[in-house]
Parts: C-alpha cells; sequence; structure tokens
C-alpha cells in the first residue's frame, strides 16, 4: 500500500462528500511528516469548508496564506468563509493582499467583489465581478449578487449566460433552480434541478431542491425520493435527515420520522429543529415518557445557549405544564405556566394552567414527591394537610396511572428507510 494512495483517497472523498473521512486521510498523510504542507493546509481548509465548520476553516485559510501568501487558487474560497463571518477588517487585508500580488486574477477579482459588496459598495463589486465576464464563473457570481438583493429575473439572465458559455457548469443550473423557486415557476425549477442531475448525480443540492419543490407543491410521496436520494449522497448531513422526517410526518408515518429525528441528533443537528419535532412526534405517538424527556432537553438547550426559539418554545412548555400538572408536581407546573404566559400563542393557556394550579393548592390535599432520603416510601407521592385543615383520607385523589400507548401498527409502507 504506497502512500501516494492516500492523496486519491483525498480527492475522492471530497468529490462524494465524504468529509470526514477526508480529514482521516489527511491526517494519515501529516502524521507521514507532511503537517506543514501548503497542499495539506489547502485540502484541510477545503474540507472544514464543505463541512460548514466556517471558525476553523478561517483559521486555516489564515494559517496557510501566512506559510504560502502568493497562493492565490484559494482565496476566493476564503473570501467567502470571511463574507459569511462577516469579518470586514481580515476581508480588507485579503482584498489589498491579492490585487498587489496578481490583480488580474479571477480569484482576486472575486476577493475584491466581495470586499466592496460587504461595505454596501454594490455597484464597484459588480465591476470587479465582470473584469472577465465571459467566463461562466464571472456570470454565475453576479447571478448571486442579484440574487441575494432579491432581484430574481435579472439573476437568472446571469445563470443562462453562464449556461449559454457552458452548458455543463453544474452551479449554474442548481442555482437558477433556486431563482425559480422564488419565482414560485416550480416547472421550471424542477426541470434546472433535473438537468444539473443529468450533469453530475451526486449533486446532493439538486436532489434536494427538487424534493424541496415538491414539498411547496405538497406532493410529499415525490418529495421523500428526492430527499431519501439526497441523505444517501450526504449520509451524515442533519438537513436531508430533518427533511427525511418532515416528509414522513406528512405521510402520517410518525414511527419513521421519529427514527429520522433520532438519526439527526446523532450526527450533529446543524439547525437545532430535529429535537423539537422528535418531541412532537413523541406525542402523536403517545409515548409520554419520550416527549416529556425531549421537550425538557430542548428548553433546556434553548435557555443555555439563549437561541431563538420562536414559537416552538412556548408549545415545550405547554406540554410540561400539562404533565407536570397532572402528576401533581405542582411548583414545577407553575414555573412552565407562566413561561407560557409570556408568549401570545399559549397566553390563554397559561393563565387557565396558572388558574388550575391555584384551585389545586386550594382544593386542601395535594401531592408531591418527597426528598427525604430517610423516607420509606421514597419516590411515592405523600399527603401535606393544610395547617388550618386536617387530612382527610375521603379527600385523597386517586392515584393517577398511566400507560404508553404503543405506536400506531397500521403503516404498510415497505419503503423503510435505512442508515
Amino acid at each position: 500500500h504506497h502512500w501516494m494512495k492516500n492523496f486519491f483517497y483525498v480527492e475522492v472523498c471530497q468529490e462524494m462528500y465524504y468529509a470526514n473521512d477526508a480529514l482521516s486521510f489527511i491526517q494519515a498523510l501529516e502524521d507521514m511528516g507532511m503537517v506543514n504542507n501548503p497542499y495539506m493546509l489547502a485540502k484541510r481548509a477545503e474540507v472544514h469548508y464543505q463541512l460548514r465548520e466556517y471558525d476553523i476553516a478561517k483559521d486555516t485559510f489564515k494559517e496557510l496564506l501566512d506559510k504560502d501568501p502568493h497562493r492565490l487558487d484559494i482565496v476566493d474560497m476564503y473570501s467567502n468563509v470571511l463574507y459569511v463571518k462577516e469579518d470586514k477588517a481580515a476581508l480588507d487585508y485579503l482584498a489589498h493582499h491579492t490585487v498587489e500580488t496578481d490583480k488580474y486574477r479571477p480569484e482576486t477579482c472575486c476577493v475584491v467583489g466581495n470586499f466592496y459588496s460587504i461595505y454596501g459598495n454594490h455597484d464597484k463589486a459588480i465591476t470587479y465581478f465582470q473584469t472577465d465576464k465571459y467566463r461562466p464563473e464571472t456570470c454565475c457570481v453576479v447571478g448571486n449578487f442579484y440574487s441575494i438583493y432579491g432581484n430574481h429575473d435579472k439573476a437568472i439572465t446571469y445563470f443562462q449566460r453562464a449556461l449559454r458559455l457552458d452548458p455543463d457548469y453544474l452551479s449554474a443550473w442548481t442555482l437558477m433552480g433556486h431563482e425559480y423557486v422564488e419565482l414560485k415557476n416550480y416547472n421550471m425549477a424542477i426541470e434546472c434541478y433535473r438537468n444539473a442531475i443529468d450533469v453530475n448525480p451526486r449533486d446532493y443540492r439538486a436532489w434536494y431542491g427538487i424534493g424541496q419543490t415538491y414539498e411547496l407543491l405538497k406532493m410529499h410521496a415525490y418529495c421523500l425520493y428526492y430527499y431519501m436520494e439526497a441523505q444517501r449522497l450526504r449520509p451524515t448531513d442533519s438537513r436531508m435527515i430533518v427533511a427525511l422526517g418532515a416528509s414522513y410526518e406528512k405521510l402520517e408515518q410518525p414511527a419513521k420520522a421519529k427514527k429520522c429525528y433520532m438519526r439527526a441528533l446523532n450526527v450533529g443537528d446543524q439547525e437545532d429543529i430535529a429535537m423539537i419535532r422528535l418531541a412532537r412526534v413523541c406525542e402523536t405517538l403517545h409515548d409520554e415518557e419520550g416527549a416529556v424527556r425531549w421537550y425538557s432537553k430542548y428548553v433546556d438547550m434553548v435557555n443555555s445557549a439563549e437561541l431563538d426559539a420562536g414559537e416552538d418554545i412556548c408549545f415545550a412548555y405547554r406540554y410540561l405544564a400539562h404533565y407536570y400538572l397532572r402528576n401533581d408536581r405542582l411548583s414545577e407546573a407553575d414555573v412552565h405556566a407562566h413561561k407560557c404566559c409570556e408568549f401570545k400563542e399559549t397566553k390563554n393557556d397559561g393563565k387557565a394552567l396558572v388558574r388550575q394550579i391555584a384551585a389545586h393548592r386550594n382544593s386542601g390535599v395535594y401531592h408531591q414527591r418527597t426528598s427525604n432520603p430517610n423516607d420509606a416510601d421514597q419516590g411515592l407521592r405523600v399527603k401535606l394537610p393544610l395547617p388550618t385543615t386536617p387530612a382527610d383520607s375521603s379527600n385523597t385523589p386517586g392515584s393517577n396511572k398511566r400507560g404508553r400507548t404503543p405506536p400506531p401498527t397500521n403503516d404498510t409502507s415497505d419503503n423503510d428507510m435505512s442508515f
């Protein structure tokens, strides 16, 4: 086994979107003594960019340019990272550096175009993007520029120009499909994505784009197939798996949706939506234990990371408040009920829950879990009489027996997913 094969494996893994495998082969080459090799640094930066790990990619690109300041074949990708991170100072330096090195390279023009765009000088940005206006890459960059500012018709014009110059230019077909989706011209969008698949059947973006288009058309059986193809090409991309789970939900197959959301959590949920959807699916399946577990974890995650959860968090609070009230854990129920009152979607429900909790507390007897480790009935409910009224066994509420309903068994689909 010759060590040169690892270079081939890195290229193949990148082409097939096996980014983590590519990192393993890069690490193997670095362990052989190529740790400071600029080529290896460039490949590592590209893989982290592919994984959307922009902070690591940014540091790796910077290290590469410090070691090899005249290397310009990756500066356009580096400028994209800086643009996404909104690092104006670094992009300013990179633009001046590339112009001083070779101002006529297409990569240099792309860097300078991004520099002017991030500062709002869009006319000058277009000038640099069009330095070589007859290159398909140039047309694609200008099309993206018009797209980000909502001028979708003009963006399509530039993508069509790119395809006249190079009919097999994959990015142009995919991006033009996105533009037609924005214009709600779904037939043309699907046609563009199909052309992209004809050019490269391994382009997951085109498969995913067709799936999204059919989802907008509410043709969920169709979009399920395309999401499965996208997920097959990107098996560790949580976005594909979550989309697949959403399709199963629409097709009323919650058990399969649950498997998808569990898988998305295991591979790393990029958009922080798999957990709340998993909790809802557990609720649909009458899996109270699972629903409480995932709703609670979601609330903790949102509060600890200060995420913008929108309306999802209020429904989690509402479910947990009802659960704690049914189980006579009134203090926890009260906390969650008051949280419900902070959102307009659940404000009325929250007020009703607060009144129910107050009624339970004023009824004479309520139950809570003992925390005394010496109590023989530790973990069971015990009666706490009010100071003014002796406890009466006749007022003791009946035990709240709860059972878990098994998932529905009427699913006859043979197209079960596998990972």
